[in-house]
């Protein structure tokens, strides 16, 4: 810098290189504030430099260096001299610009605001604080931007409008924008969130910093709201927001709310997408109907689990379940049985009503009938169970003790049913039913259970009805009859008892109706 100020007062030929670099220090000079530096220095290239289109930026930096320290009147005789050289249209633009903040500031002059007296062609050093803006309030911006440094761009405009903008020390950043008569806080918007900043107008000012929790300004530009959820797990609803919000967001588990610290526009974005979070859930009624069906039971409903119709079955009945199959075959459906649920379409009353002359027949048993109401997508769980307990035999300690201990077994069924509702109306439905039996004891008299289960997903109407069948049970019931004290001899007890054991096989067929409830609202 010193060697190319050494040289002020030295006329020699101009070249593009001696301008750029003229322009360079020019800028680091006005960069650093030292105003009365960079306008001797000004002063000097412009009479150095006689082609219009070389002065020209001299000019434009000289404007803003007198306009930095409040001289007014040289600034305005200095802008008189520049629109004599201007050669293309991006001049005018750039000199429009300089025009505008030098009215701006002479619109600010007044006795009230100047703490040095405003005499004729005296030069004005010290303004005191412009005047407040009301929070809300209009104020119009026209001025434009090209690759302006964000801190630059706060100070034109604090200029231009009047009004404090105040920043941290986070504000960096190169913008380009223009504006055509748009309020400032718009402005302010376009020029500030892209970047990764916010502002907050408080007690008269614009307070301009990162967005950033961690940052100095934070605590200034930052609001806090309390949002409770009456629909949904507060924990849950953070979850489904986006990621950028975290930050944010706080949750109060045993309140169910969710506590948003933030700049005002984040507030505003995070409340309103909780509010889409939290709205009525759907409820769906699901009845089920388990029933334990002989083989002439199932004949008589008409159920086959080959999923065909033959041409003498009754259009009435047109399903069977057949427990001699093991697979499905018909067409291009070919699986497991016990993976699949199938539709026996809308007939609970005409199925109630045929069941309960089964079960009159003997051929049937309802085992159960539960019903249950549970929300979109949340899993509910039937349990139809019996507890029975075996006696087993440990042996242990320093004597070898033999011990007998009582172990309870649970034996039965179990459903998982898990509903989705669709706009359409129709409903998805998860199903996984377990059916469990203590069939005997082992050889160590540990309880022998067998076990079946299936998985199904089914997507069926509002009120429709579908079954899952194949779950066959085996029952072994042993009666033992004896004459008191003698039964009990070893070795000729058996003469005087008897053992009856009966076996009886059946299918398990589960029928399930889901129903949409009408939301009252």
């Amino acid at each position: 810098f010193m060697g190319v100020s050494a040289g002020f007062g030295q006329r020699f030929p101009s070249t593009d290189h001696q301008i750029k670099q003229a322009e360079q220090t020019a800028r680091q000079l006005l960069k650093r504030r030292n105003y009365s530096e960079a306008i001797s220095f000004l002063q000097n290239e412009i009479e150095l430099h006689q082609k219009d289109a070389a002065r020209f930026p001299f000019y434009l930096m000289l404007i803003d260096a007198l306009l930095s320290i409040g001289d007014l009147d040289r600034a305005q005789s200095t802008i008189a001299e520049a629109e004599s050289h201007i050669t293309w249209s991006w001049d005018q633009a750039a000199l429009d610009k300089l025009k505008r903040r030098h009215s701006a500031m002479q619109d600010l002059l007044s006795d009230s605001v100047l703490v040095a007296g405003k005499v004729r062609g005296e030069r004005i050093d010290t303004l005191a604080a412009p005047q407040e803006a009301t929070p809300g309030a209009q104020v119009m911006v026209t001025n434009s931007f090209f690759e302006a440094d964000l801190r630059m761009i706060m100070s034109d405009l604090s200029m231009e409008t009047g009004i404090p903008i105040l920043w941290d020390p986070t504000l960096k950043g190169l913008v380009t924008y223009e504006a055509i008569d748009k309020p400032l806080e718009e402005v302010l918007a376009a020029l500030l969130f892209p970047n990764g900043f916010t502002y907050r107008y408080v007690n008269g000012a614009y307070y301009v910093g990162s967005v950033k929790p961690g940052d100095p300004a934070f605590t200034m530009l930052s609001t806090t709201k309390v949002i409770p959820l009456a629909n949904i797990i507060a924990r849950e609803a953070v979850k489904s927001l986006s990621d950028f919000y975290e930050p944010y967001v706080k949750v109060s588990e045993s309140n169910n709310t969710v506590c948003i610290t933030a700049p005002p526009i984040f507030v505003d974005r995070i409340s309103e997408d909780l509010k889409k979070l939290d709205r009525p859930p759907v409820q769906i009624s699901i009845e089920v109907i388990v029933v334990e069906l002989s083989t002439t039971g199932m004949h008589e409903m008409g159920l086959d689990w080959t999923i065909t119709r033959s041409a003498e079955r009754s259009p009435k009945y047109p399903w069977s379940i057949g427990s001699n199959h093991t697979n499905i075959e018909n067409g291009s459906f070919t699986g497991d049985y016990t993976q699949a649920g199938f539709k026996v379409g809308g007939y609970m009353t005409d199925l109630i009503l045929q069941l309960q002359a089964l079960v009159e027949s003997g051929d049937a048993r309802i085992r159960a009938n539960p019903r249950i109401t549970t929300m979109h997508g949340r899993q509910a769980e039937i349990g139809i169970t019996r507890d029975q307990y075996f006696v087993i035999q440990t042996t242990g300690g320093a004597q070898q003790q033999q011990y007998n201990t009582l172990q309870s077994v649970s034996s039965g069924i179990r459903l998982e049913i898990t509903p989705y509702a669709s706009e359409s109306g129709e409903i998805t439905v998860e199903v996984n039913p377990q059916v469990g039996d203590v069939v005997g004891q082992g050889a160590e008299g540990f309880p022998e259970i067998n076990t079946r289960s299936a998985s199904t997903s089914v997507r069926v109407k509002d009120g429709e009805t579908f079954t899952i069948g194949g779950l066959n049970i085996e029952q072994n019931k042993i009666t033992r009859r004896k004459i008191p004290v003698l039964g009990d001899i070893p070795l000729f007890g058996y003469l005087f008892r008897y053992d009856k054991q009966e076996m009886r096989d059946t299918d398990l067929v589960i029928f399930i109706t889901p129903r949409l409830l009408k939301n009252d609202k």
